[in-house]
């Protein structure tokens, strides 16, 4: 049996071998806000408001807007027609203001016909005795309801005005046929793997022998893949939107959160019926920026210290394992993220005796680089067994893995550590294949592509329409023919606020590639520095070639220097085409996500 849902809008929707499931969404959805759940005002049946931030514990999830009076809230939904074979899942949490007191919920739902109602559950749930905050998962049979047109009512009773119950997003689910073309999705995130640290990309150590036989020799990979930023949050949004991250606005100069009214990748995979999941290891790579937008489970790792030898990938890799059972029988789209490949690298102790030959690197960050490495290594080890529970549950010839990364790190190649204001290609590029069904094995795309490909290749994937806000291709016809569109625009930027070897980069640096050209422009103490490099002759990037009469120069500059007043043109007409009038509103970071950033080095 097979099934694919997600809840977007009133009604059965279309799903398409084997069987799946299609979806009937029984309300508008909202995000459970700082502890407080909204109100009914806050939303109305037919409309889809702005998702809000909140989680419970680590999971982030959506909550139908509960009316509250007193003691007791309920939320009442449209008709329905229950479709054969068809199961109601739900959630169950709540919140309560202040610390003591009772914390019983009483739930129930039940399924009415004009003014007749019959209880389909019922539960009393002590919220004291669970520990930490959680979502109970819960389902009704609704087989003998099959064909009928039937309402629902969500009504939970508390003992305090204070507290409120929360509806986890409910879903009447049923199987129907699946096409053989519909695939499953999993996008992978290895933050600051730099490309040129696998030997698929011409390594000489075998830091990724898996990702190499697998992803590489196994799938299509892409040579000349440009990271959209030189940082975590504005690389990984565009990703998500295929926007630039001047465009996009998040993780600049500011926390802002992204605009409502773009709509992101997981948000359209939503709509096309795919079950949406992400497991990440927070940094920012945070529900409160918006990356939580679209997913029905977002779950968190807010840990402080993320690189101690025990890691955070193998976690992050056994609760990928776990949701994938949980969801096999689902059509789903699944987004991981680890940043075990991120300073400061503190690999398990079995791997400390591997990569000690660094003779390459410049020798005061010799040691640094020996443990990235192996940090690598630990990190395809992990995501071998994350491969092998994909095959375990039958999925291998379902599902399409996207495996890319941010950015990269130096080790001073360039007289920096780490990432930030650089914009050179250690930074720059980075991986990005493909592995699954219907992606040719062995194929090496040579001409550049960029992060800003991602969604609309993801969208492509599942047949879904590319928004119009989109800059960036899909890399379908690339797989097929191993080719790229060649001479291709595409953009890194950099909004680290750093000094260097005693230079001061303001925010923010901008790179332009075009073919085998990349100009680069700095704000470096308090004047602008240009960089002008031929990647095909000088991949190391030694010889400034800005200034010398190269064809290639002027047409890039001209591109550069109007980059800033472009990008905020474009982010001002989509402003404008949404209606809306004000800028998004900073996002909250928490005590714990703050101890998280430190861990990671953004932060003093």
């Amino acid at each position: 049996m097979r099934y694919a849902a997600v809840v977007v809008a009133a009604g059965v929707l279309a799903a398409g071998a084997c069987t799946r499931q299609e979806a009937t969404v029984l309300a508008p959805v909202v995000r459970f806000v700082d502890g407080v759940a909204p109100t009914g005002s806050e939303a109305r049946p037919g409309t889809a408001p702005a998702p809000r931030r909140g989680s419970m514990g680590e999971q982030h999830r959506y909550v139908i807007p509960l009316r509250q009076d007193g003691f007791q809230s309920t939320f009442e939904s449209e008709d329905v027609v229950v479709p054969k074979g068809g199961r109601l899942l739900f959630g169950l949490g709540a919140s309560f203001g202040g610390s003591g007191g009772d914390r019983a919920v009483t739930f129930e739902v039940r399924s009415c016909i004009a003014a007749a109602c019959e209880t389909l559950f019922r539960e009393r749930v002590d919220f004291a005795t669970q520990g930490e905050p959680v979502w109970l998962d819960r389902s009704v049979a609704l087989e003998r309801f099959a064909g009928q047109s039937r309402r629902f009512v969500f009504y939970a009773l508390t003992t305090s005005p204070a507290a409120r119950a929360l509806f986890g997003n409910p879903t009447i689910l049923a199987p129907t046929p699946r096409a053989a073309e519909e695939h499953n999705i999993i996008l992978i995130s290895l933050d600051t793997l730099r490309a040129d640290r696998l030997e698929s990309y011409g390594y000489r150590h075998p830091t990724a022998p898996f990702i190499d036989e697998t992803f590489a020799r196994g799938g299509t990979i892409f040579e000349h893949c440009v990271a959209a930023a030189t940082n975590t949050s504005p690389s990984h949004m565009t990703m998500f939107t295929s926007l630039p991250p001047s465009v996009h606005g998040v993780g600049l100069l500011n926390t802002n959160a992204l605009a409502p009214w773009i709509r992101t990748l997981p948000e359209l995979l939503r709509a096309e019926r795919f079950t949406t999941g992400a497991i990440t290891e927070n940094g920012w790579v945070v529900f409160s920026l918006g990356f939580g937008r679209g997913f029905d489970t977002y779950s968190e790792n807010k840990g402080p210290n993320i690189m101690k030898p025990t890691g955070q990938v193998d976690v992050t890799m056994n609760k990928a394992a776990a949701w994938l059972r949980e969801h096999k029988d689902e059509r789903f789209f699944l987004f991981l993220h680890t940043y075990q490949v991120h300073f400061p690298y503190a690999p398990p102790a079995q791997y400390a005796s591997l990569f000690a030959d660094q003779a390459s690197v410049p020798a005061p960050a010799r040691d640094e680089s020996a443990n990235y490495d192996r940090e690598i290594r630990f990190t395809d080890d992990m995501l071998r067994n994350l491969m092998a529970v994909i095959r375990e549950l039958g999925l291998g010839d379902k599902t399409i893995v996207v495996l890319t990364s941010d950015h990269g790190d130096e080790f001073l190649e360039h007289d920096c550590s780490y990432h930030g204001p650089h914009l050179y290609e250690e930074v720059t590029r980075v991986p990005l294949m493909l592995w699954g069904p219907g992606v040719r094995p062995g194929v090496r795309v040579a001409e550049p592509v960029g992060l800003i490909d991602v969604m609309p290749t993801i969208l492509d994937l599942a047949g879904a329409a590319v928004p119009r806000h989109a800059l960036g291709k899909s890399l379908l016809g690339s797989v097929r023919t191993g080719h790229a569109e060649d001479g291709r625009t595409l953009s890194t930027e950099a909004w680290a606020v750093s000094v260097c070897e005693g230079r001061k980069y303001e925010a923010p640096g901008v790179a332009i590639r075009r073919g085998r050209w990349k100009l680069a422009r700095y704000r470096r103490d308090g004047a602008l520095a240009y960089e002008l490099f031929d990647l095909a002759a000088d991949p190391g990037e030694r010889s400034n070639r800005y200034g010398t009469g190269m064809a290639a120069e002027a047409p890039l500059q001209a591109l550069l220097d109007a980059y800033e007043a472009d990008s905020l043109a474009r982010a001002t007409a989509l402003r404008s085409d949404a209606g809306a009038t004000a800028e998004p509103a900073a996002a909250p970071i928490d005590d714990r996500q703050r101890e998280k950033l430190r861990a990671l080095g953004y932060t003093d």
